[in-house]
């Protein structure tokens, strides 16, 4: 509790230098270049996507993961590349208007029909307020793993995380959780090279046993999903594209600036997850048996705790909250900035209401649900990333066969991974070793509303032919 009083307390002090905003910048107004890349690589920094999956998914498959990510990162940096390019060619970007809205969703603002440009915003606010829940249910899990004796201490800890969020997001906007972001980084760095030193000072130990072949006997289905969930939860992401709107100076050519952001922070980003993987091999010998959400947290954190230095323990502990704040703030913020689209439903002044109901939506969830759901709801990203996709291709889309007229197959392609998701949920829910199946699933279920859309509307205008 002390130490999470004392970040707190130096969090909003920080983030008291955050110019103050009104409008439209308040969501948007970044800072020098420096916030936003702190910002792109502290949203990696999750409890669920970096202290879970990273860990449990190098544990499980070692180097064939690592391969993976490899993999998936190269294509993203050219697919971003080549999204930003189409991107500035539609959108009239210069160093003012980058600091007033979000590129992504101003380039689908202008290329969308309003209809659709709001079916996709709603789509996109949903997986976020989902997300949202889920970093809420996994920080309860955490905190009542490491306070088992008494349950009141979580709750006054995710109060207060909460409550810290909210008065500087009041305050401070956008510019705000860039300052804060940048403020945990200063943590969650040393916390990385602490990774690095427990693996290279610790006894070597063997791989995982079958950790390159394991990943090689999985399903086509499972590996491509894995490689789009990756390249998704990125260039089909509204929070990565707001990052964009650091601070340059006139003149500057925007398109050459923040495609050289882009690849510098995809790189940052590689270089952690890669620590990350190692790190996970290297449980491999210390978590010999993971079978569930909340006997892998019990065990992480023992690991933790019991390495018999106090600095361990104490940039662990600081780490975490560290974590769950970076996470929540990335959450929420964007939320809102999806809401600055939609309307005053999800307006920053209701700000205080959203997190209420995702708190109370989270206590809802099992813990040992959390870590299927989370990849699950990170999955739905892929959704969006197709109708971005899709616009993207948009006068070309008559010459590949399967792309339906309108984004329609979109919400379709959602309630049916739901749906299957739903059914399976409980043959997935402890099998770490198929959540990879998930973001091929949702894939899939988005390629087939979109083949069943377009198969429609191929029959329908037949029959208007012979009519």
């Amino acid at each position: 509790m002390i130490l999470l009083a004392l970040l707190s307390i130096y969090t909003l002090q920080r983030c008291r230098s955050a110019d103050r905003q009104t409008g439209g910048p308040f969501l948007f107004a970044g800072r020098e270049r420096i916030y936003s890349l702190a910002s792109s690589v502290g949203s990696v920094f999750s409890v669920t996507y970096f202290f879970g999956a990273t860990f449990i998914y190098g544990r499980l498959y070692g180097r064939g993961f690592l391969v993976l990510v490899t993999l998936a990162f190269g294509a993203l940096a050219a697919i971003l590349t080549l999204i930003l390019k189409r991107m500035h060619a539609i959108v009239p970007v210069t160093t003012s208007r980058t600091f007033e809205s979000n590129l992504a969703l101003d380039f689908l603002k202008i290329r969308l029909p309003q209809n659709e440009f709001q079916r996709l915003l709603w789509l996109y606010a949903a997986i976020y307020f989902a997300l949202l829940v889920e970093e809420l249910a996994v920080s309860r899990l955490v905190f009542a793993t490491l306070f088992p004796v008494h349950p009141t201490v979580p709750a006054l800890l995710l109060v207060t995380i909460i409550a810290v969020i909210v008065i500087y997001l009041e305050y401070g906007g956008y510019q705000a959780v860039l300052t804060s972001d940048l403020e945990q980084l200063k943590v969650l760095v040393p916390f990385t090279l602490m990774l690095v030193l427990l693996v290279g000072l610790s006894v070597p130990l063997p791989a995982p046993s079958g950790a390159p072949s394991k990943l090689a006997e999985g399903s086509v289905v499972g590996q491509v999903g894995g490689m789009v969930f990756a390249i998704a939860w990125f260039a089909g992401g509204v929070d990565f594209y707001s990052r964009l709107n650091f601070k340059m100076a006139k003149g500057k050519n925007v398109l050459r600036e923040q495609i050289r952001f882009s690849l510098t922070a995809l790189a940052l980003i590689y270089v952690l997850l890669v620590v990350g993987i190692f790190f996970g091999t290297h449980l491999s010998g210390v978590l010999p048996n993971i079978k569930s959400p909340t006997a892998y947290t019990d065990a992480a954190i023992s690991y933790f705790l019991t390495r018999g230095f106090r600095t361990v323990i104490v940039v662990f502990l600081l780490s975490i909250f560290c974590m769950i704040f970076t996470t929540l703030n990335t959450l929420i913020i964007t939320v809102l900035q999806v809401g600055a689209y939609t309307g005053p439903l999800l307006s920053a002044r209701h700000v205080t209401r959203i997190l209420v109901a995702a708190t109370l939506v989270s206590t809802a969830l099992q813990f040992d649900s959390v870590s299927a759901y989370g990849v699950f709801a990170g999955s739905l990203l892929i959704i969006p990333f197709c109708g971005l996709v899709h616009t993207l291709l948009r006068e070309r889309a008559q010459s590949i066969w399967f792309l339906p007229k309108g984004l329609l197959y979109l919400p379709l392609g959602a309630m049916g991974a739901i749906i299957w998701f739903i059914i399976r949920f409980a043959d997935l829910k402890l099998a770490f070793e198929r959540h990879f199946e998930l973001p091929g699933m949702v894939l899939c279920s988005t390629l087939l509303a979109a083949v069943s859309v377009r198969s429609y509307q191929l029959i329908a205008r037949q029959e208007r032919k012979h009519d």
